[in-house]
């Protein structure tokens, strides 16, 4: 080479020098993205040369990408954290400011579904019966007797009703030959002694007998004395007849109430 061609080609190099020089000066880098790309094509270990402007790496590429990593991630059921070889946010602008890289995305899990419960057992034919009943007391039993319970079972003989007063509880026996009258009757006198026991003062007692003509017959039950023959079996049977209505009676110390007799009951009831 003569020596005007080295001299030609030192002026190259000496601009070449100059004019990176001034572009470095100016802020331009050449392009990471450029040299990731390089070492790529070239191998592992091969040595990046420095590309051109226009083989950056083209960020909405790698922006693309991660989607279909999060998809795939999703088919195992769990949603992995994806990892962006790109440091600016998705949302980011190119002026923007990189946001902060997320350490892990929280994971979905499939949520199975819930066991189901018992079966829930079907009422009985009584307890179907005896509920259409109790739909018919028009007095509100439930707010006079919040802690008292009332169940309704099968049977064949035997009394129809019992009403437990230390218990709180009231039992009706339903025969299959039982009238829904009947039926509504006795549930109504068992509601009538346990209002009794429960509301009634001795002095309201004595009030109720006088009323009735009865103040020389016993109050409760005793020595296989039969219940309609003493005041509280007058009183559930008024009860009864004043709920319900219906042509039973069964008292044997008098005659059906009258109308003032069962404004005086519905007044002693709701005290």
């Amino acid at each position: 080479m003569n020596k005007d061609a080295l001299s030609a080609a030192g002026s190259v190099a000496l601009a070449l020098a100059i004019t990176v020089a001034v572009l470095i000066a100016s802020g331009w880098r050449p392009s990471a993205g450029a040299t990731l790309s390089t070492a790529a094509e070239n191998g592992a270990g091969a040595r990046p040369e420095l590309a051109g402007p226009t083989a950056t790496t083209d960020k909405a590429n790698l922006r693309a990408s991660e989607p279909e990593v999060a998809d795939l991630n999703r088919l195992s059921g769990t949603l992995a954290p994806v990892r962006s070889a790109n440091p600016v946010s998705a949302t980011a602008g190119d002026d923007d400011a990189p946001g902060p890289a997320p350490s892990i995305i929280a994971p979905f899990t499939a949520t199975a579904a819930p066991p189901a419960g018992p079966p829930v057992a079907e009422r009985s034919k009584a307890e179907s019966r005896g509920e259409e009943a109790l739909d018919t007391i028009r007095f509100p039993w439930k707010d006079h007797l919040a802690d008292w319970t009332i169940t309704f079972v099968d049977a064949h003989d035997g009394a129809y009703g019992y009403t437990y007063p230390y218990e709180q509880r009231i039992k009706v026996f339903i025969r299959p030959s039982m009238s829904d009258e009947l039926l509504r009757h006795v549930l109504a006198h068992e509601i009538g002694h346990a209002i009794d026991v429960t509301r009634n003062t001795g002095d309201e007692r004595d009030q109720w007998a006088e009323a009735r003509g009865i103040r020389g017959a016993d109050w409760w039950p005793g020595g296989g004395a039969s219940d309609f023959a003493t005041g509280a079996g007058d009183f559930a049977e008024s009860f009864a007849v004043w709920q319900v209505g219906g042509n039973e009676f069964r008292s044997t110390l008098g005659p059906r109430p009258t109308e003032a007799q069962l404004r005086l009951l519905a007044e002693l009831a709701s005290n």
